[in-house]
Order: C-alpha cells, then structure tokens, then sequence
C-alpha cells in the first residue's frame, strides 16, 4: 500500500506542481510568441513590398512622361527667349520675325 501511495506522489499527471504549472504556461507562451512573430514578420514584408511596387510605379510615370515635359521645357524656352527679344528690341522692324514667331 505504501508502494502505491508514493508512486502516485511522483506521478507528474497525478499532482502539478506549482513550478510544472509555470513551465507549462511559459512554453504555451512561448509557441504565441513565436506565431504572433511569425505573423508581424509576414504583414512587414508585405507592406514593404507592396511600398516597393508603389514607388516602382510612381518612377515609371515619371519616365514615361519625361518626353512630353521635355518638349514642354523646350517650347517654354523658345517662347521666352522670343518674348524676351521682342521686349528689348529697340525697333519694331528688328522684331517683326520674331513677331510672327512669337
């Protein structure tokens, strides 16, 4: 009888501890961890590639309307260059072509 007695004294599924409780907490703590870890890990990645592709795209209509300011800038120039002589210009005879340019 007293053989039953102590071997159920030293069965850990019998009796808990106070100490066995606490390990059994910190690894259930530890397995949330490591998926709430696991989680934030996946939404950084893709919030940062879905960042990269926004500014990809941004860059791409930049490029892609880089002719049409280009022209732009030129057309401006031209059309300050002629504004500028037709307002210096002394005579009007000296500025009639660029008059008609303008």
């Amino acid at each position: 009888m007293a053989d039953q007695s102590d071997a159920a004294a030293f069965d850990p599924e019998s009796k808990k501890t106070r100490g066995s409780r606490v390990a059994t907490m910190v690894g259930f703590g530890f397995k949330y961890l490591t998926v709430l870890g696991g989680v934030l890990t996946f939404c950084w990645a893709a919030y940062t590639y879905l960042d990269q592709r926004e500014m990809e795209n941004r860059l791409r209509r930049i490029e892609a309307s880089k002719p049409f300011l280009e022209k732009q800038l030129n057309l401006f120039t031209e059309a300050t260059r002629v504004t500028a002589f037709i307002a210096t210009s002394e005579r009007l005879e000296d500025a009639k072509e660029q008059v008609v340019r303008f």
